[in-house]
């Protein structure tokens, strides 16, 4: 069995259909608190833990695990570029971090990762580079899009647009927090991970720099005039993509 600790709605709906082409037991924590909890009381043989999430952090829950003598392997999971180079590894070092994989998460990048932990039987696919993300010019990426979600067009759409949906009301939630916090913060993080599953390169690095600016305290304005713009040409061309005749 394993347990994947993920905040983002978009995500754990991407390893619930990996984990089900794989065949393989796969429970979800939303929160820190709830992986401990479960990692706790069930027989869990690998963990995946997003190292960013509102709560207990993924370093927190790693380090309480393993004071209680938790023994099989947790992978760290975070997003490629700035968050790769910010990620701490001492700390992950500290905690019993045992590996480290990159969002987006593809199907190829959790089979090498379960055989490389012996999880399964399994021959290794290459591994994505770390930071790989959707490529081109392009404002949304539906081909990306659909090799992500393993070319499942019906759960991939609907996830597109709920996206849409969600993203745009984070945005407006966004609108009147000029100065930084914890929470403006983790809004923009969630929108650049589920934006770079979704095929949005460009509304993914946009949220990548508003998120950094929110962790500085520097200015806000111009980056999440950014976000608007880049979310803006991503929903007409998604939407171009969905409702295409």
């Amino acid at each position: 069995m394993i347990l994947v600790a993920e905040d983002q709605v978009v995500l754990r709906d991407l390893y619930k259909l990996i984990f089900e082409k794989l065949k393989i037991t796969l429970i979800t924590a939303e929160t820190g608190e709830e992986a401990l909890k479960l990692a706790l009381e069930n027989p869990i043989e690998l963990i995946f833990m997003d190292i960013n999430m509102p709560g207990m952090t993924g370093y927190e829950v790693a380090g309480e695990l393993r004071k209680k003598g938790f023994k099989s392997p947790i992978i760290a999971v975070t997003g490629g570029g700035a968050d790769a180079e910010d990620l701490d590894r001492d700390r992950c070092k500290e905690a019993g971090i045992d590996d480290l994989l990159y969002k987006p998460v593809k199907l190829r990048d959790i089979d090498a990762m379960l055989s490389k932990w012996h999880i399964t039987e399994r021959k290794a696919p290459s591994p994505v580079k770390p930071g790989e993300s959707p490529g081109g010019n392009k404002a949304f990426d539906s081909v990306y899009m659909l090799d992500t979600f393993l070319n499942n067009t019906e759960m991939a759409n609907k996830l597109l647009i709920r996206f849409i949906e969600r993203s745009k009301a984070q945005i407006e939630s966004l609108e009147g927090k000029e100065k930084a916090g914890e929470e403006a913060g983790q809004i923009a993080h969630m929108l650049k991970g589920a934006a770079f599953t979704m095929g949005g390169r460009k509304l993914g690095e946009a949220a990548a720099a508003l998120e950094l600016a929110y962790q500085n305290g520097t200015e806000i304005e111009a980056p999440l005039s950014s976000v608007r713009e880049a979310f803006d040409v991503f929903k007409k061309e998604a939407e171009d993509y969905l409702y295409a005749k």
